[in-house]
């Protein structure tokens, strides 16, 4: 009787235990789609914060891509304009539109800018909000040049004007145009284009520091390099020469940091 009162109830106690626990799993199913073949609702939430955060991720990664395209789109144009010799234009990219303002020296570099902005890659038009610059007048005969001498001495009187008001200025020790002195340079080859059959020499000079011969060297590779840039914007070549005179032709003391400061320049002779 003991014996098998005991056994009975081992054999009950099982049983209830294989109860419970298979209780919980049936009920188990309806939360993560055991069972009856459905979704439960713990998993649908999942995969839809899944589902959300990809989506989320893919907006944001294309967003930045194009961010960084315009800005990468910006950035070229300006590259160009700069190597072009319009560093000081304003640009502003628009999908692939850009927006030129600032002011030109010239019809020729107003069309020149916009060139050069439209063979960068991506940029299809170019809006031309640009002004050109009032060149100051010579006071010389912009036809054929017959003047001879009076049109020689009026177009070197303009020319050195110009210099005087906005010297050329070049990196220290080189002949590396600064890009403060483009617009000026500018202004110059518009003078020189509206004469024609003058021939222009273009002195360097600079002060007495330093070794005189170097200062020679860098004098005439200075007036090269100006040359070079008037050639570019469409003066004859045929039309300029240079000289490096280096310290022999002061116009001021070279004792005084002023003096050097004035002796260090570009001077223009027409004839």
């Amino acid at each position: 009787m003991t014996s098998d009162t005991t056994t009975g109830r081992s054999r009950l106690d099982i049983g209830a235990i294989s109860g419970q626990r298979g209780g919980r799993r049936s009920s188990s199913g309806p939360i993560y789609g055991g069972g009856g073949g459905g979704i439960g609702p713990l998993l649908r939430t999942a995969l839809l914060i899944i589902v959300t955060v990809v989506i989320l991720v893919l907006v944001a990664k294309n967003c930045t891509g194009g961010d960084t395209s315009a800005r990468d789109l910006q950035n070229e144009t300006e590259a160009a304009l700069v190597v072009a010799g319009f560093a000081d234009l304003g640009v502003s990219v628009d999908g692939s539109t850009a927006t030129l303002s600032g002011e030109v020296a010239s019809e020729s570099a107003r069309r020149n800018a916009i060139a050069n902005a439209k063979i960068v890659p991506g940029i299809e038009d170019v809006i031309d909000n640009l002004t050109i610059a009032a060149v100051a007048d010579p006071g010389i005969d912009s036809g054929q040049g017959n003047g001879g001498a009076e049109v020689d001495a009026a177009l070197q009187t303009a020319l050195n004007q110009l210099v005087q008001g906005a010297p050329i200025q070049f990196a220290s020790g080189s002949a590396e145009i600064s890009d403060e002195s483009i617009t000026v340079l500018n202004q110059i080859a518009e003078a020189i284009n509206a004469t024609s059959g003058s021939v222009i020499e273009i002195g360097g000079h600079t002060d007495s520091k330093g070794d005189p011969e170097q200062n020679k060297i860098l004098s005439q590779d200075r007036a090269d390099s100006v040359r070079t840039y008037l050639v570019e914007r469409g003066v004859e070549s045929t039309r300029i020469t240079t000289q490096g005179y280096g310290a022999d032709q002061p116009v001021a003391d070279n004792e005084t940091p002023e003096g050097q400061a004035a002796n260090r320049r570009i001077e223009f002779s027409v004839r």
